[in-house]
């Protein structure tokens, strides 16, 4: 059977002159059995006819691989970002909300990233450890960043390591680089806020406050929000944020207590393995 297109204007002697080309040509025309598409007819070139396969294979191949390479590129961007492993590839439908409170804030998260951009409301979820305050950050985050935004997660703590790092004589960033990409990015994520990111050292200690209140003002002024998670509670949160961070912070503001129960006890997960 031929692929060779027929014209019904042309007269048999054209139609036969034109196969003759292509057979002048080298082409031919190779009946393919393939056990998923049925038995298809190709054109190649004579000396190719061994080396066909079935196209609609090689669309899905094709599609598999650029599949493979989007995931290998998303993974990747997000582990600069600083979104966990665990969480670059969920969305939304992959956080649990049973109760009305968790519903409201998931319909909350919803409309809040997709008006996303310069204004857009800071974040504050404080509670006990196991809530998915985490999980929901960085779903958001890499939600955002996937919109083309440019994302920066990382937790409390690192803020005050990350500086100290770049003191060192070998490091390639100095300090203001690190505070201004914290500063300017259009999403910041502050996890586990007030967890080891002040220094035991009373010199130190003031610097680490007023670092983070510099992130914080500075992404107040350019209307750039953050999101913060913390196991404190709403005293220790504010306190450790400190009055004057607070009060920018709290003109653009969403707090949520999640007090519910934690999704790892509730779910019986063994935290770890004892041998008796």
């Amino acid at each position: 059977m031929s692929l060779i297109q027929k014209n019904p204007l042309q007269s048999y002697a054209e139609q036969t002159s034109v196969g003759n080309s292509l057979t002048n040509l080298g082409i031919v025309t190779v009946s393919l059995d393939c056990h998923i598409h049925g038995i298809q007819q190709i054109q190649t070139f004579a000396f190719r006819r061994n080396e066909v396969k079935c196209p609609e294979c090689d669309k899905l191949a094709q599609a598999q691989k650029d599949f493979e390479e989007f995931q290998k590129a998303k993974r990747e961007k997000a582990l600069k970002n600083g979104i966990a492993e665990r969480y670059y590839n969920c969305k939304l439908s992959d956080w649990q909300a049973e109760t009305d409170k968790q519903n409201k804030l998931l319909n909350f998260a919803k409309a809040w990233l997709s008006d996303f951009g310069q204004g857009s409301k800071h974040i504050v979820m404080i509670g006990s450890t196991g809530t998915g305050k985490t999980m929901l950050a960085s779903i958001l985050a890499t939600s955002v960043s996937d919109k083309g935004f440019a994302v920066k997660m990382l937790r409390s703590s690192e803020i005050a390591e990350r500086v100290r790092a770049s003191w060192k004589a070998h490091s390639k960033v100095t300090e203001e680089d690190l505070m201004k990409s914290w500063i300017n990015c259009d999403l910041l994520v502050i996890d586990e806020f007030g967890e080891g990111d002040i220094a035991v050292n009373s010199n130190w200690a003031d610097d680490d406050r007023a670092r983070i209140s510099k992130i914080i003002d500075g992404r107040y002024q350019n209307g750039k929000p953050i999101i913060f998670t913390s196991n404190f509670d709403r005293e220790q949160f504010f306190a450790r944020l400190g009055a004057r961070a607070l009060d920018r912070l709290q003109e653009n503001m969403t707090l949520v207590v999640c007090n519910w129960q934690s999704y790892r006890a509730k779910a019986g997960v063994t935290k770890f393995m004892e041998i008796v």
